[in-house]
């Protein structure tokens, strides 16, 4: 239970001393006199809140700027590369191999096994460790856009890589804990069927 605490604390941008922080825990379990008042207490935990907002602030920031630059040189670099298409939007993609047949358009939905990671090969979901395909509405506002746009351009049977700048992903936002503010995200998906 403390490990989960302390990492979730860490996660918000509390900054800890250890020797205070467990004179603290054992004077209030003695239920003795404490080092500082209710009042005074009260002063120190807002402070400290509002310290670690400012650098979990500040840190997001630094991380989305260094993301945004990782993004510019890498669809640069990438769209000179043999076979990379890019979209007006900015989407790029590569066809590893090509598919038969309609393509799926925004009311199908698709079954397709897709392995997704950031710039730096981290990977953050694969399905083809689930065993299965993924079932997704072509137009689900959940999945993000750029997995939406390229979607509609596949037949099935096909398998393609493709490269969606974060203003087509989760953008200044990011998502969980490893897509951080303005990444950049690289899917090799394989269209299995429309349904």
């Amino acid at each position: 239970m403390g490990v989960e605490m302390l990492r979730n604390l860490t996660r918000q941008g509390f900054e800890f001393d250890f020797d205070w922080l467990i004179r603290g825990m054992k004077d209030a379990e003695a239920g003795g006199n404490l080092a500082l008042t209710d009042e005074e207490l009260l002063e120190a935990l807002n402070v400290s809140a509002s310290e670690a907002r400012v650098r979990k602030t500040s840190d997001e920031l630094v991380a989305g700027q260094e993301n945004k630059k990782s993004e510019q040189n890498f669809l640069e670099q990438n769209k000179s590369r043999e076979g990379v298409v890019t979209l007006p939007s900015g989407l790029q993609y590569k066809v590893l191999k090509l598919g038969e047949g309609k393509r799926p358009v925004a009311t199908d939905t698709v079954e397709l096994n897709y392995r997704g990671t950031l710039v730096d090969g981290t990977e953050f979901e694969n399905t083809y460790k689930q065993g299965q395909p993924a079932r997704m509405k072509v137009a689900d506002p959940h999945v993000i856009a750029g997995l939406r746009e390229a979607l509609k351009l596949m037949q099935p049977g096909s398998e393609w890589q493709v490269f969606i700048p974060s203003h087509l992903a989760y953008g200044q936002r990011g998502a969980g804990k490893i897509i951080g503010p303005y990444s950049m995200l690289i899917y090799d998906i394989e269209l299995v069927a429309i349904r």
